[in-house]
């Protein structure tokens, strides 16, 4: 897959400096160190897959991936519903919710028809109820995971969701049901420029990416840097100082 990824770069004539672990990347641009260090727990679902990452001690100690995401919960609003797929996401990102206790009975929703058939109107509850269960299983498996290997406390840092699925009403508060652990939404952080656009936890991954490429950009400025002084003879009155 890596390779595949870098050949990709290399035709769009772009140049592969390092390969970087996602939940790593993931965790510089939503983790302080202060909780990589007393204990986090970093939660990425997204479109396929589920990917939990425990940090302690300023490091990754454990990383699972799970072979269902925010895609599975898409495929059962369209089957469930009989609507297209790219309905159903729509219908999942502007009405739905993990957590149907959130939602009035009497709200509605309008569901697009396949083939030409007429739109038709549901309670908002029934869509989210849909969602729901499948958010939920996909937390016990996140559950059993962390039993299994002893996490079950001792995480001052909490849980902090990312990928797309973090985006879903609710999603926040479910996760503290089923795993017991207070939980936070992800939003990246120390990038400037459109703020807005990528502060979310969708782009966690890119957006850590990004800062990683800095420091590498940096680190590699100061080794050329040492090098030239040290063919002059001089000795360098700096220090590069990495982030924290």
């Amino acid at each position: 897959r890596i390779e595949a990824l870098e050949a990709c770069c290399q035709r769009a004539k772009l140049n592969v400096v390092d390969a970087i672990f996602p939940p790593l990347a993931q965790a510089e641009a939503l983790l302080t160190s202060h909780a990589r260090d007393v204990g986090v727990i970093l939660l990425d679902i997204g479109c396929d897959t589920t990917e939990i990452s425990v940090f302690e001690g300023g490091t990754i100690v454990h990383s699972a991936t799970f072979g269902i995401g925010g895609e599975r919960i898409t495929l059962d609003i369209k089957d469930l519903l009989s609507t297209p797929k790219v309905e159903a996401e729509h219908l999942k990102q502007v009405h739905g919710s993990a957590l149907t206790e959130l939602i009035r009975k009497d709200e509605k929703i309008s569901v697009p028809g396949v083939g030409g058939r007429k739109s038709r109107e549901i309670d908002r509850r029934y869509l989210c109820e849909i969602i729901e269960a499948r958010a939920e299983e996909i937390l016990h498996f996140v559950a059993e995971e962390l039993e299994s290997l002893g996490f079950t406390d001792g995480f001052p840092g909490g849980l902090v969701l990312s990928g797309g699925t973090a985006n879903l009403e609710g999603m926040t508060q479910l996760t503290e049901q089923v795993l017991g652990i207070p939980t936070s939404r992800g939003e990246p952080r120390g990038l400037h420029g459109l703020v807005d656009v990528i502060k979310n936890p969708r782009y966690a991954t890119a957006a850590g990416l990004v800062t990683c490429g800095v420091q590498c950009k940096h680190l590699q400025w100061f080794s050329s840097r040492q090098v030239r002084l040290k063919r002059r003879g001089a000795r360098p009155s700096f220090r590069f100082w990495g982030r924290g």
